[in-house]
């Protein structure tokens, strides 16, 4: 009887041990294929089209792109397979969309592998990786706040109110809504910019694009109520109406993607996520080459991808022999520091590199780490962003994950295209952590499993 039971342990654990290599080496392979398809997109189309703006391809040695797309591939097997806790989705869409741009990146713009690597992606790569040591760490039971469901939208309607009537008053006169494709976006962006410049609005607006409207959108797809889902979806149609900013527009797709992709299983979530972002790249390059234009491919490719890298390159290059800003930019922190820049760091890049005092060269958190602090700082942010994965993932942990993972996206996905400190004020990480922990678990029931 013992030796069947030991027998059926020993048996369990190849079956375990043989699935997770098989979606490790499932992992490897469409980790190859996407820098792969990056490279052929990047040198065929990118460098072509938009060596003017910065993207270059300085003919490295062949040698050289396979450590690039080797060091890529390796990284990839540090990634979840499944998904369990929100937070891995944004973990996921880091790795993609600016840790794999970064290496590449890095290497077609300097002509050489070893030396960009060992000072601009290796030290990104560790501080990504710390933040997946969180994961290791089991999430801890929270005591949330007990609020009846009736006090909640009481409070939530009035807010979602109040805001949009203060949006209305702002912008109603200038609201105007064109094509994400129209060159139109940014003049309305630019007109948007003078018109939040240190209000309360601009605060306004990303809590409602970021976090309430997201909330009614989930609200609704997860109880099949279409009331709130409506809502939603014209709250974030009003918000780009009023800035022209894509993300808002586009989120709206992505909210219905992500519910649709773990509504029913979160088995090997991770790598259908990465075949999605796959496909998304390879059909943007199809219509462009049917339509004969560069719309799909400059929106998805360029501007979501390897925008990263060249940026990132930038802060890094910037930085590494001016001042370093220690967030002296910021309104609280400019008291204490001496700052040498007359703008932010987004600002000072974009002047010094794109020769536009206007230029908004905003970049991914860790490159305003580096910015701010050095190597020290990527470090320090990426344990912050860890710890506010784990608080995130604790609160969430008796909600159902299709509803936790739209919620929590865009306030953290907004450190892919901004700094630590925007994210938690402006972007509302801080307002999400407070609302997680107020919204009645009856409201959403269910849980992660």
């Amino acid at each position: 009887m013992l030796n069947e039971v030991v027998t059926g342990e020993v048996k369990s654990r190849r079956i375990i041990v043989a699935s997770e290599l098989k979606s490790r080496m499932g992992l490897f392979f469409l980790a190859f294929l996407y820098v792969v398809a990056l490279h052929v997109v990047y040198t065929r189309i990118v460098s072509v089209q938009w060596a003017y703006m910065g993207y270059v391809y300085n003919d490295p040695p062949m040698l050289d792109v396979l450590m690039a797309w080797l060091a890529s591939t390796l990284t990839g097997l540090w990634m979840p397979v499944d998904i369990n806790r929100p937070s891995k989705v944004v973990y996921w869409l880091f790795y993609l969309f600016v840790i794999i741009p970064v290496i590449l990146t890095t290497v077609y713009i300097n002509g050489t592998f070893l030396i960009p690597f060992l000072r601009i992606s290796l030290p990104v790569i560790l501080s990504f990786l710390s933040i997946g040591l969180f994961y290791k760490i089991p999430l801890f039971k929270v005591r949330k706040l007990r609020i009846s469901n009736q006090t909640f939208w009481t409070c939530f309607v009035l807010a979602l109110l109040v805001s949009y009537a203060y949006v209305l008053a702002i912008f109603g006169p200038h609201l105007e809504f064109v094509s994400i494709f129209s060159e139109e976006v940014y003049s309305i962006r630019l007109a948007a910019r003078s018109l939040t410049a240190d209000k309360l609005i601009g605060y306004v607006m990303g809590w409602c694009a970021n976090l309430l409207n997201p909330f009614l959108i989930a609200f609704g797809l997860n109880s099949k109520k279409y009331f709130p889902l409506v809502v939603g979806v014209c709250g974030q149609i009003l918000l780009y109406s009023a800035d022209a900013t894509k993300g808002t527009l586009l989120s709206v797709l992505v909210f219905f993607g992500l519910f649709l992709l773990l509504s029913k299983h979160r088995k090997q979530v991770g790598l259908k996520l990465f075949v999605v972002i796959i496909c998304l790249v390879m059909v943007s390059c199809l219509i462009d080459y049917l339509l004969n234009s560069n719309v799909f491919v400059s929106l998805m490719a360029r501007r979501q991808i390897f925008t990263h890298g060249l940026l990132t390159t930038y802060y890094f290059d910037f930085f590494s022999t001016n001042p370093k800003a220690h967030m002296g930019y910021n309104k609280l922190m400019g008291n204490f520091v001496n700052y040498p820049y007359t703008g932010a760091p987004s600002f000072v890049i974009g002047h010094y590199y794109f020769g536009s005092s206007t230029m908004n060269a905003n970049e991914n958190f860790w490159a305003y780490a580096y910015a701010d602090f050095g190597y020290f700082g990527l470090f320090v942010y990426g344990i912050i962003v860890g710890v506010l994965f784990w608080l995130c993932d604790s609160l969430t942990s008796h909600v159902p994950i299709q509803f936790s993972a739209i919620v929590i996206f865009s306030p953290f996905f907004s450190l892919v295209s901004t700094s630590l400190f925007t994210s938690l004020l402006t972007h509302g990480i801080l307002l999400l952590l407070f609302f997680l922990w107020v919204v009645p678990q009856t409201l959403v029931g269910g849980g992660n499993g």
